[in-house]
């Protein structure tokens, strides 16, 4: 008997929702291929045969006050496509992985077309617009989420919701500093720098003229010295052309293996994000950097409510990492900061061995079931 295929609408607005979410299509497909599985993504969802994609949303980077107004018919286009195929399609299960500004109200839509909904990966509603969470309780059916503090607050709210533990855990390589070297052609000996300016047209447009800048200071105080730029799947070569100097001649651009690039390094220059908490992980000394525009900057001021930036510094309740955020992130003040950890070594095992606290608070956190586990349950 052919049964039919259960019917699964995936959302994912942003590069790293879009890796998590291909990892989750996998697992799922591993044990199920009776699924019709349709998605908003990007390069990662799209190159998986079973994935029908509806539109690349992920590929534009909309983040931020300004670039969300910027992009506002790219976002009209992909909300409109997305809900008339919840009309026609009526999946029995509709996964939203992060980009809450989008998301949310697709969960309202959805829900009122009586369809199912699980979020994963919560909105920071410990850190600014609390009001969300009434929201989420009354559109959103399940919550997977991927901190451990973040399931009391949803259960304080009779939320349904399940800890599945963070995904970055399960895809750490197992690489030695020299071995990622010589996999990446890199020399075993010089100091390297690993770049990571983000994942959207906006980081590379904040971040890459102070990083520049910081790679020529750096340039006049360490001989020999070598820097690795791993690009995210969102961001071409080319896009990085009006920025670079043509008399840096130390600088290697690579398409991804971001974690190979962050295990080659002896330090690592990361933007806030999901590749901030990564490169904590992997326990490389490190900082992260964040530039916004002048607009979101004066908003997110009277908004947020939070003391860190890095997500590594947020699950630590600490200032583990060193933040150079907004108008401190300046190539002499990262320069600076460089020099010191290449330069002490007791500074940079100290910090090493704070990351080594961190991944071991994280590792332990047992998680109340595998997300895919949930996302069957789910289902009729």
């Amino acid at each position: 008997m052919n049964l039919k295929p259960k019917k699964i609408l995936i959302v994912a607005g942003e590069a790293s929702g879009d890796m998590h979410a291909a990892n989750l299509v996998h697992k799922l497909l591993a044990t199920n291929k009776n699924l019709q599985i349709d998605a908003v993504g990007g390069t990662c969802l799209s190159k998986i045969k079973e994935v029908n994609m509806l539109n690349m949303l992920a590929e534009h980077g909309v983040i931020g006050f300004v670039a969300v107004l910027t992009h506002a018919f790219i976002l009209r286009k992909a909300y409109t496509k997305i809900t008339q195929h919840m009309r026609e399609n009526r999946p029995q299960l509709v996964i939203l992985v992060d980009f809450p500004g989008f998301n949310l109200r697709l969960a309202k839509c959805a829900k009122d077309l009586g369809l199912k909904v699980l979020y994963y990966i919560s909105p920071q509603v410990w850190a600014w617009k609390a009001k969300r969470i009434n929201h989420i309780k009354k559109y959103v059916d399940h919550m997977a989420v991927v901190l451990p503090f973040e399931k009391a607050i949803y259960q304080k709210e009779n939320i349904p919701c399940s800890f599945v533990g963070h995904p970055i855990l399960s895809h750490l390589i197992n690489m030695e500093t020299q071995e990622a070297r010589s996999y990446l052609n890199l020399p075993q000996n010089n100091k390297i720098i690993a770049l990571l300016p983000g994942s959207r047209k906006s980081e590379i447009k904040r971040h890459m003229p102070v990083l520049v800048q910081t790679i020529m200071q750096l340039n006049k105080h360490i001989a020999d010295l070598k820097f690795i730029l791993p690009l995210a799947p969102t961001i071409s070569r080319q896009q990085l052309t009006p920025y670079l100097n043509k008399g840096i001649k130390n600088l290697k651009i690579i398409q991804g293996e971001t974690q190979q690039a962050i295990k080659a390094s002896d330090f690592v220059i990361v933007a806030s994000g999901t590749a901030s908490l990564e490169s904590a992980l992997l326990l490389k000394p490190m900082c992260i950097i964040y530039k916004v525009s002048i607009i979101s900057s004066m908003i997110v001021g009277k908004v947020v409510k939070i003391r860190y930036a890095g997500l590594c510094n947020l699950i630590a309740g600490s200032m583990l990492v060193p933040e150079l955020l907004q108008y401190d992130c300046t190539a002499d003040t990262l320069t600076n900061l460089v020099l010191c950890y290449l330069t002490d070594l007791k500074l940079a095992e100290t910090l090493v061995n704070k990351l080594k606290t961190l991944k071991q608070t994280l590792t332990l956190a047992k998680a109340d079931l595998p997300l895919e586990t949930l996302v069957t349950n789910l289902l009729p």
